[in-house]
């Protein structure tokens, strides 16, 4: 038993390790460990086309944006839209209608192929809907509060294949009540996770819409 264990970690490691790796390789050594100089997430959305993943879900779709762009990328992706497009915080029931309609409009023929799989429901019940370790990656850009994105990520995670993308919008300090910096942060620090940041040099001056990431080596948690 034990051995087999051993064997398991060595795999599961190899497969996070075959990813970091490759990244490393495209982009060069992260600056301080962590920084991947100049890379916007555009550019960083290759790296998932590379590496042949296929099957993702966005948690936190808006107007369905950055959803459009995924698909413009990576040929033959399936994509999970989770997003409750109901009124929370500041977002408003108009405004919350306004994206629901802007991303059906954008992703119109995805939709109709079955390509974009619209799921309207709130992020902890959505992904309860998914196997474990059924995906490739998972874009967290969903509520925004510490409980909910320190949530996010840990069931999220478990959705997610060994070797393949965890990653989250926001990581900065932008108004009060966020905590996508503080739940990013403990979430590492916790699970003794590596882990990186997109720095493009003018989100960061701006200190907005920085990308964080890490490359999944956890087991799924069972039931």
């Amino acid at each position: 038993m034990a051995d087999r264990q051993v064997r398991a970690c060595a795999r599961l490691g190899k497969l996070a390790m075959d990813t970091v790796d490759y990244i490393k390789q495209k982009y060069g050594e992260p600056t301080n460990g962590k920084l991947l100089k100049n890379v916007r997430r555009n550019d960083f959305y290759h790296v998932f086309k590379e590496l042949g993943f296929t099957e993702g879900a966005e948690v936190g779709v808006g107007g369905g944006v950055n959803a459009r762009t995924l698909f413009d990328i990576i040929p033959n992706l399936k994509l999970h839209l989770v997003d409750c497009w109901l009124p929370i915080g500041v977002r408003t029931e108009h405004y919350q209608k306004r994206y629901y309609q802007k991303m059906r409009e954008i992703l119109t023929s995805e939709l109709e192929s079955g390509q974009a799989n619209s799921i309207e429901k709130w992020s902890l019940d959505a992904v309860r809907d998914f196997e474990n370790k059924s995906l490739d990656f998972v874009y967290i850009d969903a509520n925004h509060k510490f409980d909910s994105v320190i949530q996010d990520i840990i069931q999220w995670t478990s959705k997610v294949k060994r070797g393949g993308i965890v990653a989250g919008h926001d990581y900065h300090y932008y108004r009060k009540g966020y905590g996508v910096v503080m739940a990013v942060k403990a979430y590492m620090k916790a699970h003794r996770q590596n882990w990186y940041l997109l720095d493009n040099e003018k989100e960061i001056k701006k200190q907005t819409n920085n990308t964080w990431f890490f490359v999944n080596a956890r087991r799924a948690r069972r039931g």
